[in-house]
């Protein structure tokens, strides 16, 4: 595990502006694997007046996720953090409908496949049980390329 990325805010590890960075803050982060934390309650965005929030928001913090891996990746060899695309999920299987305020998430995404800027990675979402399990598949072009796939 590598600490000196705990240091960092989860801001600087995603390509998004507030209020898009859902993610609270980064708890573990490994060569293959980070895992983040998600306070709900009525100050997250997406709540409902109780601080609910619903479970299909999860695919995001998983997306999140996925995208600080790739972030403290770029932090860690010297990079800047870049970019990166949800190509899709499968099996997106929520054990619940809400995630329920007062609730503090566990987001783990483990890296299974990654190649050529394409990646594969196991996503759960979880408290002192499993909520939501996924696979998530993300493209992040290298950032001379990513005018082309803009355009």
């Amino acid at each position: 595990m590598n600490n000196d990325i705990l240091k960092f805010a989860v801001a600087d590890l995603l390509p998004h502006d507030p209020p898009m960075v859902l993610l609270d803050r980064v708890l573990e982060y490994g060569s293959d694997h980070l895992v983040a934390e998600v306070q709900v309650g009525p100050h997250a965005l997406f709540s409902d007046e109780e601080g609910n929030i619903p479970a299909w928001i999860g695919i995001e913090y998983m997306a999140q996720t996925v995208a600080a891996l790739a972030g403290a990746d770029a932090k860690k060899a010297g990079k800047p953090v870049s970019v990166g695309f949800l190509l899709g999920t499968r099996r997106y299987l929520p054990n619940v409908s809400y995630f329920m305020s007062g609730d503090r998430l566990k987001v783990t995404a483990k890296r299974t496949y990654e190649d050529d800027g394409v990646g594969s990675f196991d996503c759960e979402i979880s408290t002192d049980r499993l909520l939501v399990q996924a696979r998530i598949n993300a493209y992040q072009p290298e950032p001379d390329k990513l005018r082309d796939v803009l355009e």
